[in-house]
């Protein structure tokens, strides 16, 4: 496959990272030359895992997978402003299904009106991490149930340390 000569952002809460973000930042990293993979800090959200516990999930996930340009932040503000900033063109966003499609052509629309050199490229997920969310794996989490299938080796270990 011929990658793009450009750098793509990857932006999400990542409460936990999942086998669905891994699918998204494998596709991109097989695409582009550099890619970025942000925690976003949303006020509008109640974390279950602290911003640094994320950062450090997905830095571990990175380093699982052997994505050697992948890199992993953290960012408070606008999709749009941080890839203004770090000269971004791009940014991936997953599509689960049907239901994710408004919202996310609504957020690629806001991100272009705050940016207008700011593309969204839209991946449709495996048809295996279809169930598949944060909120599935916060759910697991409160209630004992199994993650199996939901999230990479080193997240996994990861939570089980925290947890303890």
């Amino acid at each position: 496959m011929r990658k793009l000569s450009k750098k793509v952002l990857v932006s999400g809460t990542f409460d936990p990272p999942t086998l669905g973000h891994n699918d998204i930042i494998r596709k991109c990293s097989d695409i582009f030359d550099d890619v970025i993979v942000c925690v976003f800090r949303n006020a509008e959200k109640s974390n279950m895992f602290s911003e640094e516990q994320r950062l450090f999930m997905l830095s571990e996930l990175v380093r699982e997978n052997g994505y050697r340009n992948v890199h992993t932040d953290v960012f408070g503000g606008y999709v749009a402003d941080y890839a203004r900033a770090n000269e971004i063109h791009y940014v991936a966003r997953g599509l689960r299904g049907i239901e994710d499609i408004e919202y996310e052509m609504f957020m690629a629309n806001v991100n272009k009106s705050y940016n207008d050199s700011l593309e969204t490229i839209f991946f449709p997920c495996l048809e295996q991490h279809r169930h598949i969310s944060s909120t599935a794996a916060r759910r697991a989490i409160s209630n004992g149930g199994s993650l199996d299938g939901l999230l990479c080796k080193s997240t996994l270990e990861i939570i089980s340390s925290i947890l303890k």
